[in-house]
């Protein structure tokens, strides 16, 4: 059985939704089984298989983060899986800088539109910070997966072209890790934040931009 935390109008967010899993959301969109918080889950300890959670953490407070993750990871079974998305951080100077994407604006600062203060993103993330919550949260990280766009239009083609030389700069952080007792002694999947990754992208596209 499997739960998705903040489904918003999506439901269960792999689409693979099967009888028994249930989509919560803060809002009664269509397709939501239980309505709530979720920092606190109406659900017993080791509820379910598997729980995801697609652009929903950036919208806690810092100092939430791990007990909004404790409380997600209660509900899940031991050797369950856990999947999430957040936005990077890592993308945005690049996207932005380059080409004035207001999409990277949002990556930041989250959905502006309506004046709904919970809409509104309040961290951000890199793959190496999101892991350590994770691991804190006793999540053993073992997929990261990056984000690639509709190839539609050059822009959207360009963004592929810097996912795929520097993967870490994903417009997206996409985990999947197992709850266990001990994460903190198995091997990180990104212990570095290869920020240097970032710079040479940087200096790159500095080039290219001022041949043009």
């Amino acid at each position: 059985m499997k739960l998705d935390i903040g489904a918003g109008g999506l439901g269960v967010s792999s689409g693979t939704e099967q009888k028994g899993d249930i989509n919560f959301d803060i809002y009664p969109y269509s397709g939501i089984d239980v309505v709530g918080d979720a920092r606190y889950l109406p659900f017993k300890d080791e509820s379910f298989d598997e729980i995801s959670s697609w652009h929903l953490l950036e919208h806690f407070w810092e100092d939430e983060i791990p007990t909004v993750l404790q409380e997600w990871i209660r509900v899940l079974k031991y050797n369950g899986i856990f999947e999430i998305k957040v936005p990077n951080i890592k993308s945005v100077p690049i996207f932005v800088n380059f080409y004035l994407d207001l999409m990277g604006l949002g990556l930041i600062y989250g959905d502006k539109t309506g004046h709904r203060f919970e809409m509104l993103h309040k961290i951000c993330f890199s793959s190496h910070s999101l892991e350590k919550y994770l691991r804190d949260a006793n999540i053993v990280v073992i997929k990261y997966e990056p984000f690639y766009e509709i190839e539609d239009s050059w822009y959207n083609i360009f963004c592929n072209q810097v996912t795929k030389k520097y993967p870490l700069l994903s417009r997206e952080i996409h985990f999947w890790g197992i709850k266990t007792e001990k994460a903190k002694k198995y091997k990180w999947l990104c212990k570095e934040d290869n920020y240097l990754e970032g710079v040479d992208m940087f200096i790159e596209l500095t080039k290219s931009r001022s041949n043009t």
